[in-house]
């Protein structure tokens, strides 16, 4: 998202932009509430009230440079046994998903936190291996190593704006320059099938 807003952005000099990160459950309180024009979460897209358009990604994942897992062309649950895994908070939808492709398999103490971008300092700093969302990993791609993963975990995400919300121009062309953007990026980044 910086990488489209600083674009977005460059002829619009008197456009106020407020670019907050927040958990998915706060995001579309703010668009219900009128305090976001459109948000971005992850989250069922069944709710009354709300406008959606979703984007469906396989998870990838992270390995920190020179790690035994980097040579392998993909990554199985078993694979990641006594391995420590960096993941996204517990209760959110991508977290329950990341569990039950993990199954039983045994690993070292996890490692918490709320957003990809940390998640993806601490495998780059070589803290542990972390499932992930690969738009989160384009920044990253010459300090970390990128696998698939075996297990489809869909790490996509969901446009969220309101039924109530006022009509604007500027909103409908940003959501619209950011999804050609997305999907342009994840096309040229090769890690998105």
């Amino acid at each position: 998202m910086p990488r489209f807003l600083a674009k977005f952005l460059r002829d619009k000099p008197h456009l106020h932009v407020s670019l907050t990160g927040l958990p998915s459950t706060t995001v579309m309180e703010a668009v219900a509430s009128g305090q976001a024009d459109i948000g971005y979460a992850d989250g069922p897209s069944e709710r009354p009230g709300f406008i959606f358009e979703t984007r469906s990604l396989p998870a990838i994942v992270a390995i920190p440079m020179g790690h035994r897992l980097g040579g392998l062309a993909k990554i199985t649950p078993q694979d990641l046994a006594g391995e420590r895994i960096i993941k996204q908070e517990t209760g959110t939808l991508f977290a329950m998903r990341v569990e039950v492709a993990m199954g039983g398999v045994q690993r070292r103490p996890s490692l918490e936190v709320s957003l990809s971008h940390t998640a993806l300092s601490l495998v780059r700093e070589g803290a542990g291996i972390a499932i992930i969302d690969p738009a989160a990993a384009i920044d990253f791609t010459d300090a970390i190593v990128l696998r698939p993963f075996s297990v489809f975990i869909d790490a996509g995400f969901l446009e969220v704006r309101s039924v109530y919300g006022v009509p604007s121009t500027i909103v409908d062309r940003f959501a619209s320059e950011f999804w050609s953007f997305h999907d342009a990026l994840m096309a040229d980044s090769g890690l998105w099938n």
